[in-house]
């Protein structure tokens, strides 16, 4: 249950999301609500990835 819960997280960063750490830091804070998990899986599907030379 729990990767299932931060499946946003996982997705932003398996994209390399520009804004991978708030996309966790909204799933970790709202998360729980419900509303709160579908904006961040919205937000890690939609993002853009971050340009390639800057991916670490």
């Amino acid at each position: 249950m729990l990767p299932l819960s931060f499946l946003p997280s996982i997705i932003a960063f398996k994209r390399s999301h520009v804004q991978k750490w708030f996309v966790l830091l909204l799933n970790v804070l709202t998360g729980w609500t419900g509303i709160g998990w579908i904006a961040a899986f919205i937000w890690a599907c939609v993002g853009k990835p971050e340009p390639k030379e800057l991916r670490s």
